[in-house]
C-alpha cells in the first residue's frame, strides 16, 4: 500500500511538472488552461 501511495504522489509530481513545461512551451491563455484542466 505504501509503495502505491509513493508511486501516486510521484506520478502527480511528474504530471504537474510536465503541465508547467507544456504551458511554458505553448503559452496558453488562462481560459485555454481552464478548458484543458477540466
Amino acid at each position: 500500500m505504501l509503495v502505491f501511495i509513493k508511486s501516486t504522489a510521484y506520478a502527480s509530481t511528474l504530471e504537474s511538472q510536465i503541465d508547467k513545461l507544456v504551458y511554458k512551451l505553448y503559452n496558453p491563455t488562462n481560459e485555454e488552461i481552464k478548458i484543458i484542466e477540466k
